[in-house]
C-alpha cells in the first residue's frame, strides 16, 4: 500500500458475531430472532434477523425515524407495505423501507434478513401500529 491511499484517521471496527446483542420476540405464531451488532455509529447499524410467522402478529410495523435497505440472505417473505402493492422477495433480493412506512413481512417458513439502517435502528423509534 502506498502512503497515499493510508489514512491513519480512519479506523476499522470489527464486532464479532459472539458479541452481537441478541433479542428475541415470541408469540403465538412469531418468533423473531434478532442480532445487532453494536458499532457505536448514530448514523448506521447493521443486523441479522430470522423471522418465523407473520411480522407483526397483526396490524403494520413502522420506524418512525430509521430507513432500513433490507437483504434477503435465505428464504422467500412476502412483504407489504401499506398503500403500495405487495411483493415476494428471495434470496439476493433487497428492499428500501423509508422511515414513517407501515410494512409487515410474512415469511415462508423461516427467512434470514440483513437489515441496515440509518439513521441507526433503536428500539425506541420502531413501533406496531393497527
Amino acid at each position: 500500500m502506498t502512503s497515499e491511499h493510508f489514512n491513519p484517521i480512519c479506523t476499522m471496527k470489527i464486532i464479532k458475531q459472539k458479541d452481537a446483542l441478541v433479542f428475541r420476540k415470541q408469540g403465538k405464531t412469531l418468533d423473531v430472532l434478532a442480532r445487532e451488532y453494536p458499532m457505536g455509529n448514530p448514523d448506521l447499524n447493521i443486523a441479522e434477523v430470522i423471522i418465523r410467522g407473520r411480522y407483526p402478529e397483526k396490524g403494520w410495523a413502522v420506524n418512525r425515524v430509521s430507513t432500513m435497505m433490507v437483504y434477503i440472505l435465505s428464504g422467500t417473505v412476502r412483504i407489504a407495505i401499506k398503500g403500495k402493492r405487495p411483493e415476494t422477495l428471495t434470496v439476493g433480493d433487497a428492499v428500501e423501507i423509508q422511515a414513517g412506512e407501515e410494512y409487515s413481512l410474512d415469511p415462508d417458513g423461516v427467512v434470514r434478513l440483513l437489515p441496515a439502517s440509518t439513521p441507526a435502528w433503536t428500539p425506541e423509534q420502531h413501533q406496531t401500529v393497527e
